[in-house]
């Protein structure tokens, strides 16, 4: 996505206002690393043209509902891209994609069709890569903000869980990052034991 389109300037401005500062993990940073992943696997996928730009928007607007709330994020951050795209010459049928592609991020992840899977194994793809030690500890951090009673060894079994029920959808996130995330689960059951 061209850093200097009115779309990208505007959304990141918002985000980057309006993100609580508690947001260790789901931060600008995030959305950055989302949208550069989406475009790459978008591109293995041969999705170029406007449809490349509405998965950059998406992308780029993922995570917007966390502004508001963290629950329901997602349908949250649907609503507020319906008000705001049209300002930006965006249809109704593309907007209607790029909510499609914000609630394929959803946790358990559901994608519906190609568009959706490229944007959902953007959003996790971290899973498969050597950041995902350091991602794992700012979102840790970040759910500390809402149990300051949660322990780092019931953190480490959430995800355990968490990546052994996980899957990529794309053949590029398959190729590029399963065996590594496989990885990074073998070293926290070896951790535990499990």
């Amino acid at each position: 996505m061209n850093r200097n389109s009115k779309i990208y300037r505007h959304f990141i401005e918002y985000q980057r206002k309006n993100f609580p500062k508690w947001l260790f993990y789901h931060n600008i940073w995030h959305v950055e690393y989302v949208i550069n992943k989406a475009a790459l696997i978008a591109k293995s996928e041969n999705v170029t043209g406007r449809t490349l730009k509405l998965v950059k928007i998406a992308a780029l607007t993922h995570d917007i509902g966390h502004t508001v709330q963290r629950q329901n994020h997602e349908e949250i951050g649907c609503q507020l891209v319906k008000k705001e795209l049209p300002n930006f010459g965006i249809t109704t049928s593309e907007i209607d994609q790029i909510c499609s592609m914000i609630m394929a991020t959803k946790i358990p992840q559901s994608p519906q069709n190609r568009l959706d899977t490229i944007v959902a194994d953007a959003d996790l793809s971290y899973l498969g890569t050597p950041q995902f030690i350091n991602q794992s500890a700012l979102l840790f951090k970040e759910m500390n903000h809402f149990n300051n009673k949660l322990l780092i060894e019931e953190w480490d079994m959430i995800q355990i869980d968490f990546i052994g029920k996980h899957h990529y959808h794309t053949r590029f996130c398959i190729e590029h990052y399963e065996a590594l995330k496989l990885r990074h689960l073998l070293k926290l059951k070896k951790k535990y034991g499990v």
